[in-house]
């Protein structure tokens, strides 16, 4: 947004530029979310929203399992 200067825009002119740059796939994905009206015209919302899709969750079950399961390799001194 910087090099836009869309950071100096009033929140309306960034959420349409954002959603501008996030095309047909990302608006796809923002459709999923269970954004309320006035939401869904702040660009803060938004990138949050996205944010939370696209920071993979971990498995705690797995985590451990990989944990517990480990080798250690052998060290020839």
């Amino acid at each position: 947004m910087l090099v836009t200067g869309g950071s100096k825009q009033v929140p309306e002119v960034q959420t349409a530029i954002l959603l501008t740059i996030v095309g047909k796939e990302g608006l796809e994905i923002l459709n999923l979310f269970n954004l309320s009206d006035a939401g869904k015209k702040e660009p803060q919302k938004i990138l949050q929203a996205l944010e939370m899709y696209c920071i993979p969750r971990t498995n705690v079950r797995v985590e451990q399992h990989i944990f517990f399961t480990r080798e250690q390799k052998k060290v020839n001194l």
